[in-house]
Order: C-alpha cells, then structure tokens, then sequence
C-alpha cells in the first residue's frame, strides 16, 4: 500500500509539471509557427549577391547587393520574379570589393504571409560581360498588380 500511495504521490507532483511544460511547449510552437520566416537563398559562391531585403514607405522593395568578391563589378539590372511577373531596376552601378549598396525596385508591399521570389543581377566585371548572379529570397513581401 506505501508503495502504491507513493506512486500516486509522484504521479500527483510531477504530473502537473509535465502538464504546464506540454502547453507552454504547444504555445511557443503556435506563435513561431505563425512568424514569417525571411530568407535570402541560393547566393552562395558567387559574385555579387542579395544579402538583405525589405519593403520601404514607397512600395519599393529594397535589395541590399553586395560585390562579394575583390575587384569592381559594374551592376546593369536587377529583377525580380514572382507569381504576378516581373520587376525590374534598370540601374547602373558600380561595387567595389566586399561593398554594398541598395538597389530600390517599384511596386512591392509588405504582406502577412511570406512569398517566394527569385532575382537575378546582371553585372560586368572587368573584361567578363554579361554575367549573370541569381538566387531568391522569402519574406512578408508581395507585389502590388498595376
């Protein structure tokens, strides 16, 4: 019977604590399930990339490019695709080594639910024309229909 009344008393104490951590384990796991996860993908390796996003005051989605690599790069058009077309920035730029700068592109809003879009920069470097870099990010990012 001691043996019993003490499984009993365990179960008792214990019990409850393993009850509160299973909800506040469930709650944590709803409020981050519902975050927008924002990413920037497929960059890796090359020479001039997208290493952050965001949407500004003006609907203009706002990429920050980076020259990853030594030596100039000469930017000439960044676009970006996703489910309702293209956008594109028709700008010329030049990045010095491991330098950023932001490229504005017209007609993006933020959004509840992030959305996939990918991006590709044309640039030069040197003597090398009509190189290509592409990747994609996700974010809380949609395009405004014109």
């Amino acid at each position: 019977m001691v043996k019993a009344q003490s499984a009993i008393e365990y179960l008792m104490t214990y019990g409850w604590m393993l009850l509160v951590v299973a909800i506040v384990g469930g709650l944590i796991f709803t409020l981050a399930q519902d975050q927008d996860v924002e990413e920037v993908t497929g960059f890796d390796g090359q020479a001039v990339i997208v290493s952050d996003f965001g949407v500004n005051t003006d609907d203009q989605l706002t990429l920050e490019v980076l020259n990853a690599r030594r030596g100039t790069a000469e930017v000439h058009n960044v676009t970006v695709e996703g489910d309702r077309g293209l956008r594109f920035n028709d700008t010329e730029m030049e990045l010095g080594s491991q330098e950023y700068k932001q490229v504005k592109v017209d007609g993006f809003a933020t959004n509840d639910t992030a959305q996939q879009y990918s991006v590709v920069i044309d640039f030069d470097r040197g003597d090398l024309t009509g190189l290509e870099s592409s990747g994609g990010f996700a974010g809380g990012v949609r395009m405004i229909n014109e």
